[in-house]
């Protein structure tokens, strides 16, 4: 089954805050449940769609640490750069992940 990544940023903070999550569900929807318990104006930027979205995720977590704004979580302060290229670098991750399945890689389980 599907699911998403999700990059939201909250415009109120400064420098910006991005937020990297994932949802089986509905992105709008988990956006609302996200802005009831934040006090800035929460706005989804992108997403990707993918059966391997929490690997994705842990990936783009492990990529993003330095810019990591809680401990490596999921709120980052990330370049410009990364911000454009966010679907880019979900489908570079999503196709090697399919390859490592596809190829029947051991290293594909332990991501």
């Amino acid at each position: 089954m599907n699911g998403s990544i999700y990059l939201i940023t909250d415009w109120s903070s400064e420098p910006h805050r991005f937020k990297v999550g994932i949802t089986k569900g509905d992105v709008s929807k988990r956006l609302k449940q996200l802005q009831t318990g934040s006090s800035g104006e929460l706005v989804l930027l992108k997403t990707y769609s993918s059966e391997n979205y929490r690997k994705i995720e842990t990936i783009l977590h492990r990529g993003y640490k330095s810019h990591s704004t809680d401990g490596g979580r999921e709120w980052f302060e990330l370049p410009e750069d990364r911000v454009v290229n966010f679907k880019k670098e979900c489908k570079k991750i999503d196709d090697n992940l399919k390859l490592l399945k596809e190829s029947e890689n051991p290293f594909y389980s332990k991501i």
